[in-house]
Protein backbone atom coordinates (compact mmCIF):
# COMPACT_ATOMS: atom_id res chain seq x y z
CA UNK A 1 0.00 0.00 0.00
CA UNK A 2 1.23 3.48 -0.81
CA UNK A 3 2.20 5.85 1.98
CA UNK A 4 -0.04 8.81 2.73
CA UNK A 5 2.87 11.13 1.94
CA UNK A 6 3.32 9.61 -1.54
CA UNK A 7 -0.41 9.77 -2.23
CA UNK A 8 -0.75 13.40 -1.13
CA UNK A 9 2.25 14.39 -3.24
CA UNK A 10 1.08 12.58 -6.40
CA UNK A 11 -2.72 12.54 -6.26
CA UNK A 12 -4.74 14.53 -8.78
CA UNK A 13 -8.52 14.45 -8.67
CA UNK A 14 -10.40 12.66 -11.46
CA UNK A 15 -13.80 14.04 -10.48
CA UNK A 16 -15.42 17.28 -11.54
CA UNK A 17 -16.96 17.51 -8.06
CA UNK A 18 -13.71 16.41 -6.32
CA UNK A 19 -15.50 13.47 -4.71
CA UNK A 20 -12.30 11.43 -4.77
CA UNK A 21 -10.33 14.25 -3.15
CA UNK A 22 -13.00 14.63 -0.47
CA UNK A 23 -12.82 10.91 0.32
CA UNK A 24 -9.02 11.10 0.51
CA UNK A 25 -9.39 14.15 2.76
CA UNK A 26 -11.04 11.93 5.36
CA UNK A 27 -7.56 10.44 5.94
CA UNK A 28 -5.56 13.64 5.65
CA UNK A 29 -4.34 15.59 8.68
CA UNK A 30 -5.93 19.04 8.92
CA UNK A 31 -2.53 20.70 8.50
CA UNK A 32 -2.24 19.16 5.01
CA UNK A 33 -5.73 20.06 3.85
CA UNK A 34 -5.59 23.30 1.93
CA UNK A 35 -8.66 25.45 2.26
CA UNK A 36 -10.57 23.16 4.62
CA UNK A 37 -13.46 25.18 5.95
CA UNK A 38 -14.78 23.95 9.25
CA UNK A 39 -17.87 25.29 10.96
CA UNK A 40 -17.49 26.85 14.41
CA UNK A 41 -16.73 24.10 16.90
CA UNK A 42 -16.22 21.50 14.14
CA UNK A 43 -13.02 19.51 14.18
CA UNK A 44 -11.30 17.31 11.67
CA UNK A 45 -10.01 14.01 13.00
CA UNK A 46 -8.53 11.98 10.15
CA UNK A 47 -9.15 8.28 9.87
CA UNK A 48 -6.15 6.05 10.48
CA UNK A 49 -4.20 5.41 7.26
CA UNK A 50 -4.21 1.62 7.19
CA UNK A 51 -5.15 -1.09 4.74
CA UNK A 52 -8.13 -2.25 6.79
CA UNK A 53 -9.75 1.21 6.73
CA UNK A 54 -9.03 1.77 3.03
CA UNK A 55 -10.49 -1.66 2.18
CA UNK A 56 -13.61 -0.87 4.22
CA UNK A 57 -14.15 2.38 2.29
CA UNK A 58 -13.38 0.64 -1.01
CA UNK A 59 -16.03 -1.99 -0.28
CA UNK A 60 -18.66 0.62 0.62
CA UNK A 61 -17.80 2.75 -2.41
CA UNK A 62 -17.84 -0.20 -4.82
CA UNK A 63 -21.28 -1.21 -3.60
CA UNK A 64 -22.62 2.35 -3.74
CA UNK A 65 -21.16 2.94 -7.22
CA UNK A 66 -22.38 -0.42 -8.49
CA UNK A 67 -25.91 0.47 -7.39
CA UNK A 68 -25.66 3.75 -9.28
CA UNK A 69 -24.34 1.94 -12.36
CA UNK A 70 -27.05 -0.74 -12.47
CA UNK A 71 -29.64 2.03 -12.17
CA UNK A 72 -28.09 3.88 -15.14
CA UNK A 73 -26.94 6.85 -13.07
CA UNK A 74 -24.09 7.72 -15.45
CA UNK A 75 -22.55 10.77 -13.78
CA UNK A 76 -22.85 9.34 -10.26
CA UNK A 77 -21.37 6.01 -11.34
CA UNK A 78 -18.55 7.80 -13.19
CA UNK A 79 -17.62 9.79 -10.09
CA UNK A 80 -17.71 6.67 -7.91
CA UNK A 81 -15.64 4.76 -10.48
CA UNK A 82 -12.98 7.44 -10.02
CA UNK A 83 -13.17 7.02 -6.25
CA UNK A 84 -12.78 3.23 -6.31
CA UNK A 85 -9.97 3.48 -8.87
CA UNK A 86 -8.24 5.87 -6.46
CA UNK A 87 -8.60 3.37 -3.59
CA UNK A 88 -7.23 0.59 -5.84
CA UNK A 89 -4.28 2.81 -6.80
CA UNK A 90 -3.59 3.50 -3.13
CA UNK A 91 -3.74 -0.19 -2.22
CA UNK A 92 -1.19 -1.23 -4.86
CA UNK A 93 2.48 -1.25 -3.92
CA UNK A 94 3.82 0.27 -7.12
CA UNK A 95 4.86 3.89 -7.48
CA UNK A 96 2.86 4.48 -10.65
CA UNK A 97 0.82 7.64 -10.87
CA UNK A 98 -2.95 7.50 -10.90
CA UNK A 99 -4.31 7.35 -14.45
CA UNK A 100 -7.02 9.78 -15.45
CA UNK A 101 -10.14 8.59 -17.22
CA UNK A 102 -12.37 11.07 -18.99
CA UNK A 103 -15.23 8.77 -19.97
CA UNK A 104 -18.51 9.83 -18.41
CA UNK A 105 -20.66 8.17 -21.06
CA UNK A 106 -20.75 4.53 -19.96
CA UNK A 107 -22.16 3.27 -16.67
CA UNK A 108 -18.86 1.89 -15.35
CA UNK A 109 -20.21 -1.52 -14.36
CA UNK A 110 -16.97 -3.08 -15.56
CA UNK A 111 -14.90 -1.00 -13.11
CA UNK A 112 -17.02 -2.01 -10.12
CA UNK A 113 -17.19 -5.68 -11.15
CA UNK A 114 -13.44 -5.89 -11.85
CA UNK A 115 -12.47 -4.34 -8.52
CA UNK A 116 -15.12 -6.30 -6.59
CA UNK A 117 -13.62 -9.50 -8.02
CA UNK A 118 -10.05 -8.36 -7.29
CA UNK A 119 -10.86 -7.62 -3.63
CA UNK A 120 -13.37 -10.45 -3.04
CA UNK A 121 -16.39 -8.17 -2.61
CA UNK A 122 -19.79 -9.71 -3.32
CA UNK A 123 -22.20 -7.71 -5.44
CA UNK A 124 -24.91 -10.37 -5.73
CA UNK A 125 -27.15 -8.91 -3.03
CA UNK A 126 -26.92 -5.51 -4.74
CA UNK A 127 -28.87 -6.59 -7.83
Amino acid sequence: MKSLEFVLKNFKSNCIDSRDAYRLGEYTPKSKLLGLKLKDGETHTPKEWCEENILHDLKDDIRFGYTKAINSRGISSAFMASVVEMWDWILTDDKELLEHHDSFCDNHLNVFMRLATKYGISLEEME
